[in-house]
């Protein structure tokens, strides 16, 4: 669903342009250090205090991104593209 919002949004910001969007699924080990230290920023960023409401009310991981605060998720290294091969 993601990769069709990011598809027509470009669409509309750039009409003369042929936009394509490409969704892939990868293949994780599930014992990768990612899923239990996430590091990758994702999203708005917040202050300490909203930060800390939204980890308590939501379970996120938040980080210091620089002045600010940012929700992080797992980002593991990919072992595989799955899917059709046409």
């Amino acid at each position: 669903m993601i990769g069709y919002l990011i598809g027509q949004e470009l669409c509309n910001q750039l009409p003369d342009r042929q936009i394509v969007t490409l969704l892939t699924q990868v293949k994780v080990d599930a014992n990768d250090p990612a899923f239990t230290h996430p590091t990758k920023p994702i999203g708005s960023i917040y202050t300490q205090a909203e930060a800390e409401r939204l980890a308590a009310e939501r379970g996120w991981a938040i980080a210091a991104d620089g002045d600010a605060y940012r929700r992080v998720v797992p980002s593991p290294e990919p072992h595989r593209i799955l899917g059709n091969h046409y």
